[in-house]
């Protein structure tokens, strides 16, 4: 058989190689994936790319066949591609990840347009009499109040503590500690979903007389998340030790009024929030998963406290 010219040979070889950094880069597009069959594709993509174009520098001439061109830059094409895959996966915002949730319950476990009204329709008497309270808020806030609101930014179970009885750390109660925050990112998924559906304007943007005292959130103002979460945190602290109910109850709507204090969220959304905390507790408690760490939670709590009594 006789040997084809050389601008075929080289031709044949591209394509090859070619071949095998798309082959390589097939593996970051399953919409399931280990991290190691990642990296494993992303180094084919690497390899078969930069490979190509030095194959093709050894045999010389390569740039002057056109064809040959137009098969290396599908491999530059394929390798940025690769990239920007990586790219998305790899600088995905902490936030975002809380507000997936699912830790026991998923972002549709409860549906919020089923749960809670819809928000005053702007330009009706209940939204001035919405921003009136935000406004009187403003006016009425000291510098204590203002100091408590932005400790408060943190959806923490430290923030209860001294409701409580004092004395808390994740070190101390880890079991406890980890449950919590488990319920919370679970509550800031479902609730990251309604903030979609209404869309809700933050005060300060609709009133600019508004001074927000934390940092200004660009998402929905309805419901509250950030009340929910307090919320939540409260009905699992009260499941948790009952005899304290009461103090982890007023706690929790210091909590969330500190939001109205910051003028960064209408008394409808903190009051929504609340409703939507006691549905997604609801269906927390028909978790089993959630009910087995919850009691083991419950005993290292009790037992921190007062002896297990």
């Amino acid at each position: 058989m006789p040997t084809p010219p050389p601008h075929q040979r080289r031709k044949r070889v591209a394509v090859a190689l070619h071949g095998q950094a798309q082959q390589a880069c097939n593996g970051l597009f399953s919409p399931v994936f280990a991290l190691d069959r990642s990296i494993s594709a992303v180094h084919g993509c690497v390899i078969s790319a930069v490979g190509a174009h030095k194959k093709q520098e050894r045999r010389g001439n390569a740039m002057k066949d056109v064809a040959l061109q137009n098969v290396l830059f599908k491999d530059i094409k394929i390798f940025a591609l690769c990239v920007m895959v990586i790219g998305s996966m790899s600088f995905a915002s902490p936030l975002s990840a809380k507000e997936r949730g699912g830790n026991y319950i998923s972002n549709n476990a409860v549906d919020l347009r089923d749960v809670v009204p819809n928000p005053p329709e702007v330009g009706s008497h209940s939204a001035k009499t919405d921003l009136d309270a935000v406004i009187a808020a403003q006016t009425a806030r000291t510098t204590a109040s203002v100091a408590q609101a932005q400790a408060d930014r943190k959806r923490s179970i430290k923030a209860f503590s001294r409701a409580i009885g004092g004395g808390f750390s994740a070190e101390r109660f880890p079991l406890t500690t980890a449950l919590v925050k488990a319920a919370v990112d679970d509550t800031r998924g479902i609730l990251g979903q309604s903030k979609v559906i209404w869309k809700r304007e933050r005060p300060f943007r609709v009133d600019r007389s508004i001074t927000a005292c934390v940092k200004e959130p660009d998402t929905g103002s309805y419901p509250s998340s950030h009340a929910a979460s307090g919320y939540v945190i409260a009905l699992v602290l009260a499941k948790m030790l009952p005899e304290r109910a009461i103090a982890i109850h007023a706690r929790s709507e210091e909590f969330a009024n500190g939001r109205l204090v910051c003028g960064v969220h209408y008394p409808t959304d903190i009051s929504a929030g609340h409703v939507a905390a006691k549905a997604i507790f609801s269906r927390l408690m028909a978790d089993k998963r959630f009910q087995a760490d919850l009691n083991k939670a419950t005993q290292e709590l009790r037992r921190g406290f007062n002896g297990g009594n």
